[in-house]
């Protein structure tokens, strides 16, 4: 890793650390509108064991929102065995963490997507960190991650960038006389899993 790639690193580190920061007052809060019955009334995701089979049964049960929705009710029901029942923090806890990556993910992102367009390394850089931290300390995202079953669409929103970020890695290596190959595969495999967070993917 090159210091220019260590540098912005830290940087994107600092960015979702800060991108994490203004919901740690939120945590206290209670679960509220679709949350109780994609959450609270929904006995799919009272995991009580780590067995292979308890995990696909929470994964694959009673999905109110939708029938695709497998990643995010999974990770629901493993919320509920780790906090050891309805605990809202430590659902919320998981949101604020995928926040967290998905701002670090679209740092990098838009950090290639600059260099791509030629934007000069340097200023590529703070132009990437400053537009995912605009991105991530929006007010509209308190919505996002302090509703918890609003998982499903910030874990979609994460995989889908994740796919774009793989497709413009392809379409760059290809412009660079390489297949791109690993990257159009890689882009397909995460906009599925996106697919299996929420069908607007």
């Amino acid at each position: 890793m090159t210091v220019s790639s260590r540098v912005f690193l830290l940087l994107s580190l600092a960015c979702a650390a800060l991108a994490a920061l203004p919901f740690v007052s939120g945590l206290p809060g209670s679960f509220v509108f679709d949350d109780i019955f994609n959450i609270v009334q929904n006995p799919g995701i009272q995991l009580q064991s780590m067995a292979p089979g308890a995990l696909m049964e929470a994964a694959f049960g009673i999905q109110f929102g939708g029938a695709t929705r497998v990643l995010p009710t999974l990770t629901f029901a493993l919320d509920y065995f780790r906090g050891g029942g309805l605990d809202p923090a430590t659902f919320k806890t998981t949101n604020i963490f995928i926040h967290a990556i998905t701002t670090l993910v679209l740092a990098w992102f838009l950090l290639d997507l600059l260099r791509a367009a030629a934007v000069p390394v340097e200023r590529a850089r703070w132009t990437a960190i400053a537009l995912a931290l605009a991105w991530a300390l929006h007010p509209l995202q308190v919505s996002s991650v302090l509703y918890v079953v609003q998982r499903m669409q910030t874990l979609a929103t994460l995989f889908v960038l994740l796919a774009m970020w793989a497709y413009l890695r392809a379409r760059m290596a290809q412009l660079e006389g390489g297949p791109g190959r690993t990257g159009w595969m890689l882009a397909g495999l995460l906009w599925a899993v996106a697919l299996a967070c929420k069908e607007d993917a």
